[in-house]
């Protein structure tokens, strides 16, 4: 007996490397990745992006002397003087479509937002907009007429474009093409590369191998020498505050402070041939994978020496019930604050599906909620903000933000947490991590909102007295059109999504879809004969809404208002906010591999012991 058990134990250890071993491919261990543009090595080369070590130097190869570069999910963006922009799988570097787009003139610089794909076309003086999933043109001409345009970023509707010879930043709709400003910043010596983080507008200044920092509202320099001392800067790229800068007569990338200019590596990579453009994920793994990854390479030695089969499947299971609490197997989730129960419940996006109806508990009359990472904002009728874990519901602080008023909207961008004050009649910024004040108040003088989104640099508020929805600057509270849109009945809530502002209307019982940049009326009927529709949140192409009299939260589709389900959730209390919350891919692989372990177990466990 004493052997069998011994046995049995170690066939559950190698049945943990086992799992751990298969599941390792799914969930990569890596660090952020950078990719980089040579130009005259004719190469994309993948790098960690805190040591600069290779992960793999030509990624991709023979390329026609690549510049521009963009990323979005596992699809690499490749712009080359040859006039083509191609597309590549990011991972493996295998093509998916070397010719994407063709007919263009030096396409050296891209830059995405949403399923658009902007192209810089050097040689023709072009921006040209095209479907990133297809790469049908949208508008080859978005906007035309300009200095040999080298360097290009997006920021919700604002795209801005670096015109070499005219030493200018210019400033446009990303939706028109229209001119906000085409010489937003001007006398900049030969601006190259582009970047932009919140507010902050980055250029690389090749005439003065600098990188200088503007603000991206105003235009107005904050220092135009923040890094100086490159060998000729071209692409650049900003991730968390980080500032990445290829020095393309230097063969560097250079890696400092985003804040300070600082130095913390200026040859994070070095041996370039010409580096030129730089793209960095916006997503880095998630923890759970780093656990794993480790787990896996300590547990190696066990399968050798113990690979029982019968072993190795009840290991199975017992490894991946260890291993799920990590990875969290889970759907996209909604939560929902109920104004009558005095609760935050969680349900699974796709079914509806309670998974915790009562995360939280024991509020007092929760309005808003907002959802940044792990932690949940919660607006309540006590006139505070609480700050909970959107895991296990656990209050981190009950009172994390006091002596506001009716926080009916709550939002988060970046490290801000914007508050709606309904009897204040203002909206208050905050620190999201310390709850300290930034700006009470950041606007004033509304009409009791109730509703905030935030897009890019621009905050829309929804006045519910005044029946309108106000836009204004993020940063500084500047009204940009007061009344961006207008004659509405008791706005409410506000999401947006694209270019599309969806407003939900309780009193009249529709959620109209507005122009997010002009105001104009898309469908002010969008979704109509709802049951006192309040909160909104939209995820891809799903639109949620909160019937706070239905006591429901209703499934849409956000391009055409069609019913996919009316009571996705049912028998809510109150309903008013939504907040959506979207897991790690990986995640769902665990789940279904947990779920075939558990087969596993049931027709082997008796052998297991036994053997």
């Amino acid at each position: 007996m004493k052997t069998n058990g011994n046995n049995t134990g170690r066939g559950l250890l190698a049945g943990l490397c086992f799992c751990l071993f298969m599941l390792l491919p799914l969930c990569p261990i890596r660090a952020e990745i950078i990719y980089v543009t040579s130009e005259s090595g004719r190469t994309v080369g993948e790098y960690n992006a805190a040591t600069g070590a290779a992960i793999n130097a030509p990624l991709i190869s023979g390329l026609g002397y690549p510049v521009g570069l963009a990323i979005s999910g596992n699809d690499l963006y490749v712009g080359s003087w040859d006039n083509t922009v191609g597309k590549y799988d990011a991972t493996t570097g295998a093509a998916i479509n070397a010719s994407f787009i063709t007919g263009l003139s030096s396409p050296v610089s891209l830059a995405l937002s949403g399923n658009d794909l902007f192209v810089a076309s050097y040689g023709g003086g072009t921006i040209g907009q095209y479907n990133a999933l297809t790469g049908a043109a949208i508008n080859a001409s978005l906007i035309t007429g300009m200095s040999t345009p080298i360097g290009i970023a997006t920021s919700g509707n604002s795209l801005f474009v670096s015109n070499l010879y005219s030493n200018t930043i210019g400033k446009y709709d990303a939706t028109t093409g229209a001119a906000i400003n085409a010489s937003f910043i001007s006398g900049v010596s030969s601006p190259f590369g582009i970047a932009l983080s919140g507010n902050d507008l980055y250029v690389a200044i090749y005439g003065r191998n600098s990188i200088g920092q503007y603000n991206a509202t105003t235009g107005a320099p904050i220092n135009t020498s923040l890094v100086s001392g490159l060998k000729g800067p071209f692409g650049i790229a900003v991730s968390g505050n980080d500032l990445f800068v290829a020095n393309y007569s230097g063969g560097t990338v250079g890696k400092y402070n985003a804040t300070t200019g600082g130095v913390i590596s200026a040859s994070l990579i070095s041996g370039l041939v010409t580096p030129t453009g730089i793209a960095i994920p916006k997503s880095v793994p998630e923890t759970s994978t780093w656990v794993m990854g480790f787990l896996a390479l300590a547990a190696m030695v066990i399968l050798v020496r113990h690979n029982a089969r019968r072993r190795l499947l009840a290991g199975l299971f017992v490894a991946m019930s260890v291993i799920w609490p990590i990875g969290a197997v889970q759907a996209e989730i909604i939560y929902v604050s109920n104004e009558s129960s005095g609760t935050v419940g969680e349900y699974d996006a796709a079914t509806g599906a309670a998974i915790n109806s009562s995360l939280v508990s024991g509020l007092p009359g929760p309005h808003g909620i907002a959802l940044s990472g792990n932690d949940l904002y919660v607006g309540k009728s006590n006139n505070t903000i609480g700050k909970y874990d959107a895991t296990t519901g656990a209050t981190i602080n009950a009172s994390f933000i006091s002596g506001v008023s009716s926080p009916y909207g709550v939002a988060t961008s970046g490290n801000d947490l914007f508050v709606a004050n309904v009897n204040f009649h203002t909206i208050g910024e905050y620190n999201a991590f310390t709850g300290v004040a930034i700006n009470t108040p950041l606007v004033s003088g509304l009409y009791s909102p109730i509703g905030i989104a935030v897009w890019g640099n621009n905050l829309f508020v929804a006045n519910w007295y005044g029946g309108t929805i106000g836009q204004y600057d993020a940063t500084t509270g500047a009204a940009i059109n007061v009344s961006l849109i207008s004659g509405l009945t008791n706005p409410s809530y506000i999401a947006v999504s694209g270019n599309s502002l969806y407003v939900s209307s309780r009193t009249s019982g529709l959620i109209g879809q507005y122009n997010a940049t002009t105001g104009a009326t898309i469908n002010a009927s969008f979704i109509s004969g709802l049951n006192g529709p309040f909160g909104l949140a939209i995820t891809g192409n799903d639109l949620f809404v909160a019937n706070y009299f239905g006591g429901t939260i209703g499934k849409y589709d956000a391009t055409t208002g069609a019913v996919i389900n009316a009571s996705l959730v049912s028998g809510l209390h109150s309903p008013v906010g939504i907040a959506v919350a979207i897991p790690e891919t990986s995640t769902w692989v665990m789940g279904f591999l947990a779920l075939g372990a558990m087969v596993l177990l049931v027709r082997h466990t008796r052998a297991s012991v036994q053997g």
